[in-house]
């Protein structure tokens, strides 16, 4: 399997967590990161480890790829899971010519990849010799051409909580704390959450707003929460190892992004019993169903985020019969259920390329 890194990320995350139904299911199981990042996810101890950016000295992509070849062919794997558009296009670009089995998995909302049209042509071009491919919701895989449409699949995030931690929002004492989980990015749309919240204060002055994250994007967030007078009311306490534990006092979960291929965040805060508003971006629209397990509201619209937070702060009862209703999600996304239709999956793959 391959990927950008072991650093935080939600792919990253994914395939940390289904190490270990690999490492069981299979004789030899090898990771490939392409950049040199600090590792935050652990492996299957069994998992053999390489980073393409360390062990070639080189910051040059087509190094990558040659050293890249290079290792498949010398490993000849009976598969390649590949995760996050850019590494997929690299591998499929590395093994130009070779019958090398590759599957390719989706995971954000492949209408708005960077670049356009013409960066999706390639994209497409490139996974006509992928064997397979794995989304994360019905509504990204119907974005793609009918000919990788056939050969896709729909496979959720698997939840990795204890039981614990399943509904334990429910059974906390509260305190005045929204918050928000999430990549530190523009499309994540923070700046329309903060504005929303400004407007929130007016009526609700005890409370504060938690966004939880690191990213590109944090100096300029930092900079417009200055800007709006709300320094002592926004906090950004980073990227923190027990944010469930964090966050499971917050009388509302918030997601804001403008764009998504399944939030993990979101997953988990439904599965902790977090009352939960969402924007109708890919994956929440696929696990809310509106008005009965959380709040759906449009892309953008800063008042009808407003209006959601202040609906669920107001009524509490309504708020939490939401998120008891949101924790069945769990049963869904269970960490054997997914690994299981993953390796189906893989297993069908590889036993139709023995007969190709």
């Amino acid at each position: 399997m391959t990927c950008a890194s072991m650093y935080n990320g939600g792919a990253e995350r994914v395939l940390s967590i289904l190490s270990d139904a690999f490492a069981e299911h299979y004789d030899e199981v090898e990771y490939v990161t392409w950049y040199q990042y600090p590792v935050q996810f652990k492996l299957n101890e069994k998992v053999q480890f390489y980073c393409i950016e360390e062990t070639t000295g080189s910051t040059d992509k087509k190094v990558w790829m040659r050293w890249f070849r290079r290792h498949v062919k010398e490993v000849q794997p009976d598969l390649i899971l590949s995760l996050l558009v850019p590494i997929n296009m690299m591998v499929m670009t590395a093994l130009i010519g070779m019958k090398e089995k590759v599957i390719v998995c989706e995971r954000s909302d492949s209408r708005h990849l960077k670049g356009g049209l013409p960066m999706r042509m390639l994209r497409n071009a490139l996974y006509r010799k992928a064997v397979g491919l794995v989304s994360q919701t019905e509504s990204n895989t119907r974005s793609l051409p009918r000919y990788l449409q056939k050969k896709s699949t729909v496979i959720f995030n698997p939840i990795n909580m204890g039981n614990e931690y399943i509904g334990k929002a429910l059974k906390t004492e509260k305190t005045n704390t929204i918050v928000a989980v999430g990549r530190l990015i523009k499309v994540k749309n923070h700046e329309m959450l903060a504005r929303a919240f400004k407007r929130f204060l007016q009526t609700h002055p005890n409370y504060t707003l938690e966004i939880y994250g690191y990213g590109d994007n944090e100096e300029s967030l930092k900079n417009y929460i200055e800007s709006l007078g709300l320094t002592s009311k926004i906090f950004l306490p980073g990227s923190v190892p027990d944010v469930w534990d964090r966050i499971v006092s917050s009388k509302l979960f918030v997601h804001s992004s403008n764009y998504e291929g399944m939030p993990n965040a979101l997953l988990e805060a439904m599965c902790l019993g977090l009352p939960c508003v969402s924007t109708k971006v890919n994956g929440a629209v696929d696990v809310i169903k509106n008005g009965e397990n959380g709040l759906l509201t449009e892309v953008g619209d800063e008042d009808g985020l407003y209006e959601a937070m202040v609906k669920m702060v107001d009524n509490p009862e309504y708020a939490e019969s939401l998120a008891k209703e949101a924790t069945k999600l769990c049963k869904l996304l269970e960490y054997e259920k997914i690994a299981a239709k993953w390796l189906s999956f893989m297993e069908d793959k590889i036993e139709e390329s023995r007969y190709c």
